[in-house]
């Protein structure tokens, strides 16, 4: 996730004014607004990719998703001006203290944090958190501008997309009104999320700006469709999760964008925007990795887990065929699962990927 936060400091004065977005001494810093420097334009391309290592369970072994931004500010004031800038890399993933690194060297390999523009890369340092902890994992930065300078400033960074086991279910509560027991096995999902935060660029003077945003979405998405549960771990593990969850090994896969709405082009994903509403809400890129089926093998072992929750008789393989259609944007009548849909976060949404015809000849045979 991306802020941007700044601090003016006229170089005709002395030392740290604070009446920036910044206040407080030395690195106590807290959010406010500023009238001198305007933001006219931000461009960001965003590259989810896999980890540095096979996908593991581990944090060594999470993926990563990496930033290229380009900020075109400019000086509206008539004096030179210094501005501090902080980027802070708020992150949603657990924090394993074994595993930040230490020195701001180290920091700045690990997120491979690169700040610059035209002339020169800056020499930034390094602050764990914001006085009210609202921002974390801050590279600072000061900047000179020139009376009524234009200029571009250039920041690039990856850091690990956050991963958690959770529910498709929008509602927990919703379970227990299910007609079936064995209906919130097809909720099981590993969701991978990664997002952007643009309402740091209303702290900025009030001119009209705009923003371009690309995700690089089609290579990542088509590694995680092929992905198994785990790349590389002790066999025993590998054995006994495969067993348990075997259709997260050739998963289904359901991409939710929550905020912009973004359009397909090609290979990569689009928004673009000159609204003064975007730029209080920013995005954030889901991937749910279904426990549906995808193949005869994953369908075979799912059934196999649906038994031991009372999956076994023809409605049972009615229910579960209508609810793969409706995945697949096919309408069905059913009203055995009509809460069940109502609860899932893929209802009525359009599934980028669909269950293939094989899953529903097998069903239509048993």
């Amino acid at each position: 996730m991306k802020y941007l936060i700044v601090s003016l400091v006229l170089l005709t004065k002395i030392g740290f004014a604070n009446i920036g977005v910044f206040s407080g001494n030395g690195f106590s810093l807290e959010f406010k607004k500023n009238n001198n420097i305007a933001l006219l334009n931000e461009e960001v391309i965003v590259t989810p990719t896999r980890g540095e290592v096979l996908f593991n369970g581990t944090f060594s072994g999470m993926d990563k998703v990496k930033y290229k931004c380009k900020f075109t500010l400019k000086n509206k004031n008539k004096n030179s001006i210094r501005v501090k800038v902080a980027f802070p890399l708020n992150s949603d993933q657990v924090e394993l203290k074994e595993q930040i690194p230490k020195s701001k060297m180290e920091l700045i390999s690990f997120y491979n944090f690169i700040a610059q523009d035209k002339y020169q890369v800056f020499d930034v340092k390094y602050k764990k958190e914001t006085k009210n902890k609202e921002y974390k994992n801050l590279f600072i930065w000061d900047i000179d501008f020139n009376p009524n300078e234009t200029k571009e400033v250039y920041i690039s960074y990856s850091m690990p997309i956050s991963m958690n086991v959770i529910s498709a279910g929008l509602k927990l509560s919703n379970n227990s009104s299910y007609k079936k027991d064995w209906y919130v096995l097809l909720q099981r999902s590993i969701i991978e999320y990664f997002g952007y935060v643009t309402k740091t660029a209303l702290t900025w003077c009030d001119d009209t700006k705009s923003a371009f945003f690309q995700i690089n979405s089609k290579y990542f998405e088509e590694y995680l469709k092929n992905r198994p549960f785990m790349e590389i771990s002790s066999q025993n593990l590998v054995e006994k999760t495969m067993k348990k969850f075997a259709s997260w090994n050739s998963p289904v896969i359901f991409r939710d964008i929550i905020g912009f709405e973004f359009q397909d082009s090609n290979s990569s994903l689009i928004y673009s925007t000159t609204r003064a509403e975007d730029f209080k809400k920013g995005f954030i890129v889901r991937y749910y990795i279904l426990n549906l089926p995808r193949d005869v093998y994953s369908l075979e072992s799912l059934i196999e887990s649906l038994r031991l929750k009372g999956f076994n008789t023809k409605e049972d393989i009615e229910d579960l065929t209508d609810i793969l259609k409706e995945f697949n944007s096919i309408k069905t009548k059913n009203k055995n699962i009509k809460t069940f849909l109502e609860n899932q976060v893929w209802y009525k949404k359009e599934t980028q990927f669909k269950i293939p015809d094989e899953v529903f000849d097998y069903l239509d045979n048993l």
